[in-house]
């Protein structure tokens, strides 16, 4: 189903969406699972009260969930501006790249303006991934306001039937077996309209942490790093720098 992940409305613009699912979208929506089964944590025993706060109070972090198909705009890329084409989509020129000229580039397509990333998550090819839907703006007592238009905006399946995959990480605690339950394959809601969109199966597998591999860095001999979210670099007596620690 469609997913509307809002973002804070801009005045009286349409209610964007994210181009992913944030962490704290995956959270909620497992924790609704579980209250499901469970029932509210405040009314269970004390079992199954520490079990959710365990859960979704403790250590277990819950990171954003991306599709193949997009990626985080890191902001050494330069976009295109205003891409009065589908085709400026494609554009993109990284100013971390060693090779590249010392010149910000003009769009290929248009020959328009460039602008750096601002970490944002987009979709990158030509096909539009995004649905806009207007509805009838409600009052307190749900009838319709008179002149009053609310306009969302949403992610939709994927045109050629396949199911639209988001993939990420939930982050266990060191040294600690992962929960079984969150191992268990269920359906959950995500997003806004919970009962008419954000139908989604969720999936997980038990895998170990990544391991650094030390020889990429001497054969490649050029490290990029990109960050998924806002880092504290610090030096070896703990005070602020602006790179990290080789």
């Amino acid at each position: 189903q469609i997913a509307a992940l809002g973002r804070r409305p801009r005045g009286t613009a349409p209610v964007d969406t994210h181009r992913h699912i944030p962490g704290s979208v995956l959270r909620g929506a497992l924790a609704a699972s579980w209250i499901a089964q469970y029932g509210p944590p405040q009314q269970a025993d004390p079992a199954a009260r520490d079990h959710f706060l365990r859960l979704f109070e403790g250590q277990v972090r819950y990171g954003p969930l991306l599709d193949a198909d997009s990626d985080v705009v890191p902001l050494s890329v330069l976009r295109c501006k205003y891409r009065p084409e589908k085709e400026c989509e494609q554009f993109s020129c990284d100013q971390a790249d060693p090779g590249r000229s010392a010149r910000q580039p003009e769009c290929d397509t248009c020959g328009g303006r460039t602008q750096s990333g601002r970490g944002e998550v987009e979709f990158f090819g030509v096909d539009d991934h995004i649905v806009q839907e207007t509805h009838v703006r409600l009052d307190e007592r749900e009838r319709a306001e008179e002149g009053l238009l609310f306009t969302r905006r949403a992610l939709r399946p994927r045109r050629d039937g396949v199911r639209r995959v988001f993939t990420g990480r939930i982050v266990t605690p060191p040294g600690e077996p992962v929960d079984p339950w969150l191992l268990q394959a269920r359906p959950l809601r995500v997003g806004g309209r919970r009962s008419t969109a954000g139908g989604a199966l969720y999936d997980a597998e038990d895998l170990p942490a990544p391991a650094p591999d030390p020889a990429f860095l001497v054969t490649k001999g050029c490290l990029i790093v990109r960050l998924i979210s806002p880092a504290f670099l610090v030096d070896a007596a703990g005070r602020p720098t602006s790179r990290p620690d080789t």
